[in-house]
């Protein structure tokens, strides 16, 4: 799996997109990366390029539980959105948003099957993650 992490302060949004396979260790590096980084702000999730996955339920319970410790000691719900254009994508979204439900209090996991919806949803006008990026 090839995971991207980038940082963008004028936007107050951290972008991550994954791409290939997923497995247990990347999924747990790409969360430790993004929770790392000193201008970490909650954002946006691109799934869409996900080919396979190899993750347990034990792993996305740890997932859970580490996102629960960081957002449990946050004073303020925060909102964030995951772009699934593929059924692969989207099931692994779909069973980590149902897991979140329950046990990351002050966040909410909203899952979209386009970007413009996605974008649309966070209040903005661009149509493509590419075009809010300006890549």
């Amino acid at each position: 799996m090839a995971f991207h992490v980038s940082v963008h302060q004028d936007l107050h949004l951290v972008f991550t997109e994954y791409s290939g396979r997923v497995d247990t260790d990347q999924m747990i590096g790409a969360l430790q990366a993004t929770l790392d980084d000193p201008d970490y702000v909650p954002g946006m999730t691109d799934v869409s390029g996900v080919t396979a996955v190899d993750l347990d339920f034990q792993t996305m319970l740890a997932h859970r539980t580490r996102m629960a410790a960081h957002y449990g000691g946050q004073s303020e719900h925060t909102p964030h959105f995951v772009v699934a254009s593929t059924d692969l994508g989207y099931g692994m979204a779909r069973m980590y948003q149902t897991l979140s439900e329950d046990g990351v209090p002050h966040m909410t996991l909203n899952l979209f099957r386009s970007e413009p919806d996605a974008l649309q949803a966070m209040g903005r006008t661009e149509t493509s993650i590419s075009d809010l990026l300006g890549r």
